[in-house]
């Protein structure tokens, strides 16, 4: 008996507990005890499920936000570097056969296609890269090799100029290739395919020539004050195909235009001292062959001239001394 019993008393509390629990949840069930535990039950589960979705929907506006800070930076990048241009870095000089010589002008990027034109006298080749910036160790560089005898370099508004002295003109080529932009002297035939953006010299007084030439004016002189502190005189003309010839001698820079007009309102000397650049007059005059305008400033000075449709422009800067 006292095992049976035992062992029955055991089964007996098992069981009343069980029927205790099961009753007690029932009788709650209907109680306003219960539906409050219920109502709290469903508030958390809906407040638990409120709190996920709120963390997804933060969690995708950061990595929206991330995104957009990331393309924002990458369009910033980009823009800076586009700003910052190409750099003239080398150029390198390799003598060739047959009194030849070849020049590559060495860029950080894409090389430039090359806006060239001659002076007969002082010989010179002007190389032109537009978007360009100086980042050569010096300006200049001598040569002394077959008829190149010195390269000089400078840069204004964003433009690059190389110009090549010249013992005495010879025929040349330019082409690209790649970061490069390379420069032959005295290449065969290459007169015929050297490109030339404003030429030297006057066309050939031929019919053509003088029927092409008619109407070919300077429209304006005028002067303005760059921020580096130097001069810069611009130019209108009527035609943006007129010939300039752009020559140095002593402290003036002339300015030829062949086949021009130049208005008696604009027959006159310009003093442009008190601006504080190297340019100290601007004098415009007539020839028996076109207009020429006469550029006096102080040495020393690096000039840089360009043109952009009818506006021909002369860059003149003061030359900084390097310690």
């Amino acid at each position: 008996m006292g095992p049976g019993l035992v062992a029955g008393r055991r089964h007996r509390t098992v069981w009343e507990y069980g029927m205790m629990s099961t009753t007690r949840g029932n009788e709650l069930s209907g109680t306003p005890v219960g539906w409050h535990k219920a109502i709290g039950r469903t508030f958390a589960l809906a407040i638990t499920q409120l709190i996920f979705a709120l963390g997804g929907a933060l969690g995708s506006a950061d990595t929206a936000q991330a995104q957009t800070e990331t393309q924002a930076q990458t369009e910033t990048q980009a823009q800076t570097e586009a700003q910052a241009g190409n750099r003239l870095q080398e150029i390198q000089v390799q003598p060739l056969a047959g009194n030849r010589i070849e020049l590559r002008l060495m860029t950080s990027g894409p090389a430039p296609v090359p806006l060239a034109f001659t002076i007969d006298n002082p010989a010179r080749i002007s190389l032109d890269l537009a978007n360009t910036t100086l980042a050569l160790p010096s300006r200049r560089k001598d040569v002394k090799v077959g008829p190149l005898d010195t390269i000089l370099a400078a840069e204004a508004q964003g433009r690059t100029r190389v110009v090549l002295n010249l013992d005495t003109m010879v025929p040349y080529e330019t082409r690209v290739e790649g970061n490069s932009i390379v420069v032959t002297l005295g290449a065969p035939g290459a007169a015929d395919t050297a490109v030339a953006s404003f030429p030297a010299a006057a066309p050939p007084a031929t019919s053509t020539a003088a029927t092409a030439s008619v109407g070919r004016r300077i429209d304006n002189v005028d002067f303005r004050r760059g921020d580096n502190g130097g001069g810069r005189v611009i130019i209108t003309l009527s035609d943006p195909g007129t010939p300039v010839d752009v020559s140095k001698e002593g402290d003036r820079i002339l300015l030829t235009f062949a086949g021009t007009t130049l208005p008696d309102s604009l027959m006159k000397r310009l003093d442009v001292a008190d601006f504080a650049t190297p340019v100290s007059t601007i004098e415009s005059g007539r020839t028996p062959t076109g207009a020429r305008v006469s550029i006096a400033a102080k040495l020393p000075f690096e000039e840089l001239a360009y043109q952009s449709d009818n506006i021909f422009t002369v860059e003149v800067a003061p030359v900084v001394k390097q310690e």
